[in-house]
This record gives C-alpha cells, sequence and structure tokens, in this order.
C-alpha cells in the first residue's frame, strides 16, 4: 500500500492501480463516461443492436438515481422513499403517470440487493443509464427489434430487465476486455 506519511521512492513503479474513488485520480467525469458509452455501444452493436444514431447525453443521467429495471424507468426517490420525479425511457413522466406507477402517498420499496433496481453511483453510471433509457425507447416503438440484425437474439432482449441486463454486459466486456482503458 501506499501511505501519506511515507516518503516513497516511485523511480522503478511502472504502473500504478487505482480504484473508482478518486484516491489517486482526479477524473475528467464527461470524458470517461463518453468512453464507456462509446465502447459499450460498439459491444452491443457486435451483438446485433440498432444503435445507430444514439449519442451520449449525460445531462440526461446523473449519479444518485434509481434505474426500475422491470418498468423501464429511471427515479429521483427521496430520502424517504417517495419518488419525486420519473422518466420512461428518454421522456419525462407527468406527475399523474407517476403517481399512476408509483404511488401518491405511499413509499417506494427500493431494496438494492434485487435485481428489479439498479442505483446509479459509479462512474460508469451515468453512461450506463444514458444508453439504457434510450434503447428503452427503441423496445418501446419496436425499433429494437426491427432494426436489429443477426447475431441480435429477440428472445433475450425482449423485456426491460433483459435489455438493462444487455447494457450491463455490455459495459462489463468494454471494462474487462481494456478498450475503455486503452
Amino acid at each position: 500500500g501506499v501511505f501519506c506519511t511515507r516518503s516513497l521512492d516511485l523511480t522503478k513503479i511502472k504502473c500504478i492501480g487505482y480504484d473508482m474513488d478518486y484516491t489517486l485520480i482526479d477524473y475528467k467525469m464527461e470524458v470517461w463516461e463518453a468512453r464507456a458509452y462509446h465502447y459499450s455501444k460498439e459491444e452491443l452493436r457486435a451483438k446485433g443492436f440498432p444503435v445507430s444514431g444514439l449519442k451520449f447525453k449525460p445531462e440526461l443521467v446523473c449519479r444518485g438515481l434509481i434505474i426500475d429495471t422491470e418498468r423501464g424507468n429511471l427515479l429521483k426517490v427521496d430520502r424517504f422513499g417517495y419518488v419525486r420525479r420519473a422518466m420512461h425511457g428518454t421522456r419525462m413522466l407527468s406527475r399523474a403517470e407517476t403517481y399512476e406507477e408509483y404511488g401518491r402517498s405511499s413509499t417506494v420499496d427500493v431494496d438494492l440487493r434485487s435485481d428489479r433496481w439498479s442505483f446509479l453511483n459509479t462512474l460508469f453510471s451515468v453512461s450506463e443509464g444514458c444508453l439504457y433509457m434510450q434503447l428503452v425507447d427503441r423496445l418501446d416503438s419496436g425499433a429494437l427489434i426491427a432494426d436489429s440484425v443477426p447475431p441480435f437474439d429477440p428472445g433475450r432482449c425482449s423485456s426491460y430487465s433483459q435489455l438493462f441486463r444487455a447494457v450491463q454486459r455490455a459495459l462489463f466486456r468494454a471494462h474487462v476486455q481494456s478498450t475503455l482503458k486503452s
């Protein structure tokens, strides 16, 4: 380990590993997220997903939001569990639509151990959330299936939760294959 109270001779150090918690490097967040988005999109393109024309829009998503993978919604939930704002795909839901989906006076039981919810809290969250919400729009319009090409498997992306898993896997592959870091 590296300790701040000791001197360390870095002349023979060839590589420094770091974690995503800002311990050693100050990230240029938008550049990092744009690269993650690009490489995830390319992973999906290789699987036959119709991703042409999609552009990274960092203003669409921010860390601290929650994805409801069963309904294809992005939620802003307060500390008491009330859904304050919601989007379906890239469209903001009206207050009436939000109440219809999640209730007016009851709290939403967000158990982050459940596969239904994904909390956007890492440096990959913005790119993951943005790409997912854009693909929800394509799933809803029918373009995800209609415009796909082999080896796309419609049976594995016919629901919002399946689509979310596909986006998660694409981001993971981009990360572990080091295309993101090169």
